[in-house]
């Protein structure tokens, strides 16, 4: 399924996210939407304008409260998210240390284990905590022409990261790995 940005409803993929997670025996996921006061104010904590589909999702889900199992923890709420190298600088120290070109690092997304330029963490933005040894955070070093901030997943068995281009991408293809992994 794949859906562009503007057909892409986050009410109804959430409702049905949380859904599978309570199949699941996760719980219901779901908090209430951000307003647009919150987002604002985190963007000027955080001195930048956040990604639309990241917004996007705010708006409907202020954070989430699980992701299923080898998944990040809870996704933070407009007043948690912070910039990486204040909340978790030993992840940097730990896996910030590869540096390759802009192009290597591009032409890397997507695949298994992505090759990843570790210099851009410095400037990423955390958006969960630590889950199953596992936590998602923005680049903004990486931008879309539509202003979507590259997202990566980093985890203990993991080599390197797994990078989407956006955080709807990722959202979905979360989702995607649940179903098709259910037992």
């Amino acid at each position: 399924m794949i859906l562009t940005m503007n057909d892409f409803s986050w009410q109804s993929f959430l409702d049905k996210f949380s859904q599978l997670l309570i199949e699941s025996d996760e719980g219901y996921c779901k908090y209430p939407g951000a307003t647009e006061e919150e987002i604002a104010a985190a963007e000027a904590r955080l001195g930048t304008q956040l990604p639309p589909s990241y917004k996007s999702f705010l708006r409907v889900s202020n954070g989430w409260s699980a992701m299923g199992s080898t998944m990040p923890g809870e996704l933070w709420s407009t007043g948690e998210t912070e910039w990486l190298r204040w909340c978790y600088p030993e992840s940097i120290e730990i896996w910030g240390n590869e540096e390759i070109s802009r192009e290597e690092h591009l032409e890397t997304q997507g695949s298994p284990g992505d090759r990843y330029n570790g210099k851009y963490m410095e400037n990423c933005l955390a958006i969960s905590g630590w889950g199953d040894a596992c936590i998602v955070f923005m680049c903004p070093e990486i931008v879309t022409p539509k202003g979507e901030w590259e997202l990566w997943k980093l985890a203990s068995w993991i080599p390197g990261v797994d990078r989407w281009s956006s955080f709807q991408n990722w959202m979905i293809d979360s989702y995607q790995f649940l179903i098709d992994n259910r037992q």
